[in-house]
């Protein structure tokens, strides 16, 4: 026989060879098979532990399906079947929960807010509403009927029997209101007899003590305006002679004419040829003014100099000014004029020889219009 085909390996030849040659062929044809299973065997295991050992990035394949079918998977989304149904899932519930509600309750914090986040809300109604009257019960639960006939001001009225009140029968008129017999005769004169609507006056027929022929313009007594001040005529311009007795002159006020009492500094700054301010002060230490007239107040400006404040300010800064300073018995004083304004004049005190000095009697007048 021949030897094998791929690796050579001796067969048993045919019979008639001796059997131990041929017993031998055999030893040697198993050896060799053996050292060739080996070999192969060995290849094989380190085949497997290079595969083992060897990766790829899954991106580094090539012939990659590009489809969720193409890898065998049937039954499974895409990412945009699951973009869209999740997307649809939600928005399915939140409307289902929202059920049309208005923009302002569409949130759980819009309706906290709204239950002014009382977690307690429909207990905090309940009792509300357990403190409220029924309207079944047409007023009759409420627990002080006394105070709130008093609180809608109805009064004693309220209460009272019907009986006490006109009835349609009777025309408006109960037994018990007013009779025509209480109402005097100025319940029953004719129209004429009263003042007219849009009257500006009194007529002095209709007016005790004054008649028409008591002089011109008798007739108007007085006009009310709008504004509810009278307006009055002069009734005599005939002036009184000196009278001790009068003590009001009254003063025209310009913005709407009507005569007020007047205040002194009024009259003194309407006359001519009087005051218009004077003051009497101690120059010395602190100011102190000891009696004035349309003084306000007096600033010390520094050793004799003195700033006079006017209560009501002059018409204008051309009035004259006079007056005098002394009280210091070693020496006489002298009293200039440093400047003049219509809301103050300034002056000094000065010693004989001229000095400014602080001097504790000093009087000032100020005339003008």
């Amino acid at each position: 026989m021949s030897d094998t085909a791929n690796y050579n390996w001796p067969k048993p030849r045919t019979p008639g060879a001796s059997q131990i040659v041929e017993i031998q062929r055999v030893a040697t044809a198993l050896d060799q098979a053996d050292a060739k299973a080996k070999e192969i065997s060995d290849a094989l295991a380190a085949l497997n532990a290079a595969y083992d050992a060897h990766t790829h990035a899954f991106g580094d394949l090539t012939g990659k399906p590009s489809t969720v079918a193409g890898f065998g998977i049937t039954d499974a989304y895409t990412k945009s079947e699951i973009n869209t149904k999740v997307a649809n899932d939600i928005d399915a519930a939140i409307n289902a929960l929202i059920n049309g509600s208005p923009g302002a309750l569409d949130t759980l914090q819009e309706l906290a807010t709204a239950m002014g986040n009382d977690p307690n809300f429909a207990a905090t109604v309940t009792n509300s509403l357990a403190t409220k009257v029924t309207k079944s019960l047409n007023l009759s639960d409420i627990p002080d009927k006394s105070a709130a006939r008093g609180n809608l001001g109805l009064g004693s009225a309220a209460t009272a029997s019907v009986s006490s009140f006109a009835t349609a029968a009777q025309g408006g008129k109960a037994d018990t209101a007013v009779q025509p017999g209480n109402l005097g005769s100025a319940a029953f004169a004719a129209a004429s007899s009263f003042l007219g609507a849009g009257a500006k006056a009194v007529d002095a027929d209709k007016v005790d003590g004054y008649h028409a022929s008591a002089g011109a313009n008798a007739n108007t007594v007085a006009v009310r305006n709008g504004s509810g001040y009278l307006y009055a005529t002069i009734f005599n311009q005939t002036y009184a002679s000196t009278n001790s007795s009068i003590h009001r002159i009254l003063t025209q006020n310009s913005s709407d004419g009507f005569l007020r009492p007047s205040t002194p500094d009024q009259v003194n700054s309407v006359l001519p040829g009087t005051a218009k301010a004077w003051v009497n002060f101690n120059g010395t230490g602190s100011v102190a003014i000891r009696d004035s007239f349309n003084v306000s107040s007096i600033t010390d400006l520094g050793t004799g100099k003195y700033r006079i404040n006017f209560a009501s300010a002059m018409p204008n800064a051309n009035y004259a000014v006079c007056g005098s300073s002394g009280g210091d018995v070693a020496t006489y004083g002298n009293l200039k004029t440093e400047a003049q304004y219509t809301s103050r004049v300034e002056v000094g005190t000065h010693s004989s020889q001229g000095a400014d000095k602080d001097l504790p009697l000093v009087s000032v007048i100020i005339m003008g219009d």
